[in-house]
């Protein structure tokens, strides 16, 4: 069975989001100093934002787990 390609795209942001809240509670050993896990969330936090604007793409999907990933990812990326 196909799967359209909105549903893999939004799949991948959510993949995205669980990374950010991994990193943000320490569930993962990265092996990388804070400062570049905060520098790994802030790219993915500007790649969500850049996703999030584009609201004629994503207008048939729920993006509360992806804004509310962008906001505590931007969040830890700036503290």
């Amino acid at each position: 069975m196909a799967v359209n390609q909105l549903d893999r795209d939004h799949l991948t942001l959510v993949h995205m989001c669980d990374n950010i809240d991994d990193i943000i509670a320490s569930n993962i050993d990265t092996g990388e100093t804070v400062s570049e896990r905060k520098a790994n969330v802030g790219r993915m936090v500007q790649h969500l934002e850049g996703e999030l604007l584009d609201t004629e793409k994503w207008a048939s999907k729920d993006m509360t787990v992806i804004q509310t990933a962008a906001t505590a990812g931007r969040t830890f990326w700036k503290s």
